[in-house]
């Protein structure tokens, strides 16, 4: 058999309740799952080598691993693995504006300020303005992006560099779009 590996498991919440109809993806191929009742679920026909799986459920945010499949792994029985994922729930749009990225943006000089809504915002010189002096980009996103926790993390995490950084006066000249945030940050020296 060319595809020797399977892969069986279950997918649950932080609580242990079985999470129904998550999705489970070999990535980068067309091999998948999706769980039953139980939060259970089976992949067959696993190439050998390493493979990333991910499991996601809507409001949820997903996870990943790198699982090797070689017969050398001892943890396979009969060609199959055992994995159980735990999902937490949460936002899944984490992937980009999150604390995790504010501080490598931050390290290194290239601070983003997620700009969006129902209206496309525009720039202004003063805000151009504003970009160069404080070292920040407005990224647009126009009417697509609605507001996180996501963004909210990394608004914190940034807004508290700029304030150790600049004290207030940054707070004054920031895009009107990004005043409603600054508010809801309070500031830290």
């Amino acid at each position: 058999m060319k595809n020797p590996f399977s892969l069986t498991g279950t997918v649950t919440d932080e609580s242990g309740n079985p999470l129904i109809g998550a999705s489970l993806k070999i990535e980068g191929t067309d091999r998948g799952a999706v769980t039953d009742l139980e939060g259970k679920y089976t992949i067959l026909y696993i190439a050998p080598g390493k493979a990333v799986i991910s499991a996601s459920q809507i409001e949820h945010i997903t996870s990943k691993e790198t699982l090797s499949f070689t017969i050398a792994n001892d943890t396979f029985k009969n060609g199959r693995l055992h994995k159980n994922f735990t999902l937490r729930y949460g936002v899944e749009r984490c992937f980009y504006y999150d604390s995790a990225r504010a501080f490598h943006d931050i390290e290194k000089d290239s601070i983003n300020f997620p700009l969006g809504g129902f209206v496309t915002p525009s720039i202004t010189r003063n805000d151009r303005d504003f970009q160069k002096k404080y070292h920040v980009r407005y990224a647009m996103f126009g009417c697509i992006m609605d507001a996180s926790p996501c963004e909210h993390f990394y608004n914190n995490v940034v807004f508290e560099y700029l304030d150790k950084k600049y004290g207030r006066e940054w707070r004054n000249s920031v895009h009107e779009q990004m005043k409603y945030w600054v508010e809801q940050i309070p500031y830290k020296k």
